[in-house]
Formats: structure tokens, sequence, C-alpha cells
């Protein structure tokens, strides 16, 4: 069993949560803390978190850090969301909690974000068989994610959150609420073409609701509506809840319903946000689990601790990968050949490189979109492929994961992976270790079909000592290829401190 904390800074409040876990399914949540330092208040005026609020933060995780030593937790995961992406100071204000807390703060896309939370609500409701759409309200972003038969299809985010409009309409908010209504008007007609393609066919029979604003909405079925059962709200009963928290004070709000000071003024923009987006989808009904982004981030950490990471589907990833190749219009043909080699050449290796089997994934993938970038300029196209990658949502990867592939592609030909590059310098020291040595891998995969005409049908290495033989069969004599063994080997030597030899002996 290990113990395990989760840190969730959002727009509207940070919230913990302590967990055990005697699997990467069974998992406990134990204890859960909220602090209500509303970073959305700073960002979405201001553009920054002001200092009085980065002393807020940092006594708060100083508090979290001595919880997580009182209850011995073995892994720490905290994610910045939405508040953290739009601010200006946002990954120096992270250097200084980690300088003071010891508390490494990661700042997760929109798109990790929608990970974690189908992650929670897959575990919590079943989403197979059926086109199921994912809304989470927080306090600075809408993230909307369909799925279909248990897989993640697409994800949107809008700039819709509570917090956010509260900030933008201001004090005349509470006075117009018409303010309100006409503002995510017109923010829904700009993604409503987005919105339509997303789910153009699909006969959506579940909406499944997330966030502290959704799980409010329906509590107050009860005391508002007379309805019991907090498990889902109508569109109907959302719009019927909204008009009254309208007719209510926001004091009357915290005295009356029992509202958190900082739930009690973004419940109003949330529902009009809710009842604004169901309507122009059709959606009658959400469904409210009860579960969220903390609670992704408890089964990602407990599935990371115990080596699954991901259960990640191979066919999926790798259909992704070729989809996205033919976007870009790739060289399939050699494409396939790499990555055919890079896996062959990852499982020969394994006692040099001693990586986990999730990295075999990321290789092939990377494999086959090493040369994307060519599709913007055949010049420096290794950083063309690192951007364009960087540019695309890629749903089956954590944010981690996704920078150890990009930064692969980066480093498959020219310069070796170095800290004078930023984006390298910015990932944790076993992560550069793996890019490194899935860089080097690469280099040896690509190097086996140089001259792009499929000429090596097969290899064998051996490992002599400090020396590894690599044995070729296959068309002609193959003297490009060998060539290019030796000289896109220097990485390899480097990373692994052996020499690459070319045997002349046929591979079996």
């Amino acid at each position: 069993m290990i113990n395990i904390q989760v840190i969730d800074a959002g727009s509207n409040g940070i919230r913990m949560a302590v967990a055990r876990a005697d699997s990467a399914e069974k998992v406990i949540a134990v204890k859960t803390f909220r602090e209500g330092i509303r970073l959305g208040q700073d960002v979405f005026h201001g553009g920054r978190i002001l200092e009085s609020t980065i002393a807020a933060l940092i006594a708060a995780f100083k508090k979290f850090k001595i919880i997580g030593a009182q209850n011995r937790c073995h892994v720490v995961r905290a994610v910045g969301t939405s508040a953290f992406r739009d601010a200006s100071n946002g990954r120096a204000v992270l250097q200084r909690i980690y300088r003071e807390t010891g508390i490494r703060l990661e700042i997760i896309g929109a798109d990790e974000e929608a990970r974690l939370i189908y992650s929670a609500v897959s575990r919590a409701m079943n989403l197979k068989g059926k086109y199921s759409l994912l809304v989470d309200i927080g306090g600075g972003s809408v993230e909307l994610t369909l799925a279909g038969d248990g897989k993640i299809l697409e994800t949107q985010s809008l700039k819709l959150g509570a917090v956010r409009l509260l900030r933008m309409l201001g004090a005349a908010g509470e006075d117009d609420q018409s303010n309100y209504h006409r503002l995510v008007s017109e923010f829904v007609a700009t993604a409503e073409r987005n919105l339509a393609s997303m789910l153009h066919g699909k006969n959506v029979k579940l909406c499944v609701g997330t966030g502290g604003n959704i799980e409010a909405l329906a509590a107050l079925r009860e005391p508002l509506l007379k309805k019991k059962g907090a498990g889902f709200v109508t569109v109907a009963e959302i719009g019927a809840i909204g008009r009254k928290l309208q007719s209510l004070s926001l004091s009357d709000r915290i005295s009356r319903l029992g509202l958190r000071p900082d739930r009690a003024d973004v419940i109003i923009p949330a529902a009009i946000v809710l009842h604004t987006l169901l309507k122009k989808l059709k959606i009658d009904r959400v469904a409210a689990p009860g579960v969220g982004l903390k609670e992704g981030l408890i089964y990602d950490a407990a599935a990371e601790f115990y080596q699954k990471q991901k259960e990640m589907n191979r066919d999926q990833a790798l259909q992704w990968a070729e989809q996205l190749g033919r976007k870009y219009y790739y060289d399939e043909k050699h494409a396939r050949a790499v990555a055919r080699h890079a896996v062959k050449l990852f499982e020969k290796t394994k006692s040099l490189h001693k990586l986990a089997e999730e990295h075999k994934l990321i290789l092939e993938a990377a494999a086959l979109l090493h040369d994307i970038g060519v599709y913007v300029n055949l010049s420096a196209h290794h950083k063309h492929t690192y951007y364009l990658l960087n540019a695309e949502p890629i749903a089956w990867l954590s944010n981690r994961q996704k920078a150890i592939l990009t930064n692969v592609t980066r480093y498959h030909r020219k310069a070796f992976p170095t800290v004078s590059h930023e984006p390298f310098k910015a990932m944790p020291e076993q992560d550069r270790a793996t890019v490194t040595r899935l860089a080097a891998i690469l280099r040896l995969a690509n190097a086996l079909d140089a001259e792009r005409g499929l000429k090596v049908k097969s290899f064998r290495i051996e490992r002599k000592g400090s020396k590894v033989l690599i044995y070729m069969t296959g068309k002609g004599d193959m003297l490009l290829e060998k060539w290019a063994l030796k000289e896109k080997g220097a990485l390899f030597e480097s990373v692994f401190g052996v020499g690459i030899v070319v045997g002349n002996k046929k591979a079996e």
C-alpha cells in the first residue's frame, strides 16, 4: 500500500487530497483540504499572480508539505490549471513554490486536464458502448471532452470559467444578470461551429458534469426546487435554480443555502454557462458523479507508481500517429520501416537502456512521426516536427509523456540533447535521460533505412564487451546504411559507453 498526495491549484481555490492505494485501481481517498486562494482574481484582471497571492500560495503549500509528511505520502503530484496557464509569471511562481516548499508544481494543458478528469469519471461511471460528453466548469475555463466506447475522441477548451466571467464583468454583473447571459452567449456563438463539428453524427447518450460548480448546482435541487437526489440535474432545473439564485443576495446565498463565499459569487455565472451550453448542444440532463481533476490525479499517480501509468492502447496510439503523419504527407513506407527497426532495437538493447515498456510505445510513435516537419521545410525539419507535435492534442499521453515524445523527435538528428536548449532543460532530470536514450535508438533506426529504399530486411545485434555488433541482411550491399550507422551512432555510443561495429556476417 502507498499513500498519495495530490494538489490541484485551480482558478477559484487550491484543493488537496490524501489517498491510499493498494494497486493502480484500488484507491481510497482519505482526507481532502481546500484553501480559498482565488488565483483567477489576479490573473484574469491583470495577467499575473500578485505578490500577496504568491505569499498565500507558499503558505498553503508549506501546510500541504506538513500534511503530506504526517501522512507519509510516497507520491506527491501537484498541478496548476487555467490561471497558471494564463499568468505571465506562472513559471516563476512555481519555481518559488519549489524553492520554498520542495513541492514541484506542474502547469498542465487543457488536453491533460481533460484526460485526468476523464480518468476519474470513467471509474465512477460506465462510459462504454455509448457516446458521452464530459463538461467541466472551472474558475478559468470550461473543458469539453467527447468520449466514445471508453476512449477520448476529442477535447475542447473554452475560456468561460466562472471566476473569469465574474472578473470580466465586475460588480456590474451582480446587478444586471443579462450581462452574463449576453457575454456567455457571445462566447458560445464563437465556438458554435467547433461544437457542432465535435458532436456531428454523434448520438450523445450521457452528459457528465464535473467541478465544484456543477456539484453545487445538483445539490441545490433539493433546497431550491424541493427535488431529492443530487446525482444529476436537468437543463430546465438549471434554469430554475439560476433564476432563484439571482433573486437572492450574496449574503443570503451564504446564510440560507450554506454556500461558501467563494462559491456563492461564482455559482450564478456557472449556472448560466452550463444552461447555455446544454441548450446549444440540445442536451437535457447532466449527471454529477462527484469526481473531478483531483481524483484523476490520484488514479494517475497510483498508476505511475505501480508502473501502469496508463492503459495505453497500442493500436489506438499508432492509429493516431499514422493519421497525423498522413495529415502532414509523411513518407509512410520509410516511417513504418524506422518504427519497426526502432522497436526491435529497443527490445535487443534492454540491458543497455533499462527503460520501461511505456517508453517503447512512445519511441514507436516518435519513429512514425520523426519526419513530419518536412511538411514545413526540409531544412531543420527535426525542429519543425517538434513544433508541430507540440501544437497537436495527444489524448493518449500525459503532459510528461508528450514532452518526452516531442523531444525525442527533436533530437532524431543533428545536435545532441543539451540543457542549453530551453525545452529540454525544463524537463525533470530523469525524463531528460529517457529522451537521450530514446533519441539514440531512433537515430540508429533511422540509419537502417538511410536510403529510404527499404533495403534492410532484418538485422541481428550482438554484445561483445564494450562493442555492439550489428549484422544486416537485405537488398544489395547496403553501403549507405552501413555508413549511416557509423555516422548516426555517435549519440548511442556516447550515451551507453559502447562502440558500434557493423558486422560482415548476415543476420539470422
